[in-house]
């Protein structure tokens, strides 16, 4: 059987180092880089506006080489529904594994410093902005974690203790608000209960007086909180020890409710369509553990 490693991880995470060691000591998996591909169409002359062409020829050349080979997709891979979208395409006879690799933002933006091709650090905090945590609804078969580093929990609550929200939705701290959400779903039901603590964290790094028009405001936004927050949550988690697979299982449908805990009040207020097409993706039991999460956060400000 032929297996597809999809590579998830922001740059200088350390995926091109895994797999071109990986690939040395097993010679049947060819690997596909999206950097090399871009460089090979492109060389200096890249814009970004070529992207979406080099993931077309990228993934045609993936799909070509399963027929025969075991395949290592190298990109950041950050996005769900692309993963998803691409996946989709695969044939169901490909063992399909996720490879998350796991290095907390910081040791990113030093390591990156450090990378003869390195990239400007707003890519990497774009990046960051847009990361939705992978799961087996997408298609996997098998999700591996390659950690660098992680942080301690206890260090974001205690950044959380005195952060004022600056928001007229909120009178509470950021403490406050994710004690009382955690305190409002069932502390038996551990994932649910760790992302009602951890939901809105990502505060602490997207806090922003420009609002959506790109104009200063008197209060503060909070854009992509939840793709930080899931982020930060899974930086939290060691995965150094023997860890089952209900372990990582559990690491990863955490930090999908915490990166689905704002789609209530986004997507799916505005669109039945959108609601259902991810009621659909996500499965029952996920989606009324991000209702309970939702009903929580709203009760809770």
């Amino acid at each position: 059987m032929n297996e597809l490693i999809m590579l998830v991880g922001l740059p200088a995470s350390g995926k091109s180092t895994w797999a071109k060691e990986y690939s040395e000591t097993h010679p049947d998996y060819i690997v596909h880089s999206s950097d090399k591909l871009r460089e090979e169409m492109y060389g200096d002359n890249y814009d970004d506006a070529d992207n979406s062409k080099v993931f077309e020829e990228l993934h045609r050349r993936i799909l070509e080489d399963l027929k025969m080979h075991s395949v290592i997709y190298d990109a950041t891979n950050l996005v769900k529904k692309r993963r998803v979208h691409f996946l989709k395409g695969v044939p169901k006879h490909v063992y399909k594994t996720c490879i998350m690799f796991l290095k907390t933002y910081e040791k990113c933006l030093k390591d990156n410093s450090k990378r003869e091709n390195s990239v400007p650090d707003e890519v990497i905090t774009r990046m960051r902005k847009v990361f939705s945590p992978p799961m087996y609804h997408e298609g996997f078969n098998e999700i591996r974690v390659v950690q660098d580093d992680h942080k301690d929990i206890k260090e974001l609550i205690d950044m959380a203790r005195d952060f004022d929200q600056e928001n007229p939705h909120h009178s509470l701290t950021l403490y406050e608000h994710l004690k009382k959400v955690s305190e409002g779903v069932p502390r038996e039901e551990k994932n649910l209960w760790v992302a009602a603590c951890l939901h809105d964290i990502g505060k602490l790094f997207t806090k922003s007086r420009i609002n959506g028009k790109g104009e200063e405001d008197d209060y503060c936004h909070y854009y992509q909180h939840h793709c930080v927050g899931a982020y930060e949550c899974l930086t939290c988690f060691d995965f150094s020890g023997a860890l089952t697979g209900k372990d990582i299982y559990d690491a990863f449908y955490t930090a999908n409710l915490i990166y689905y805990h704002m789609h209530p009040y986004l997507s799916w207020s505005q669109s039945n369509k959108a609601k259902n097409k991810d009621k659909y993706l996500i499965g029952k039991q996920m989606f009324s553990d991000v209702m309970l999460l939702h009903e929580a956060d709203v009760k809770g400000h």
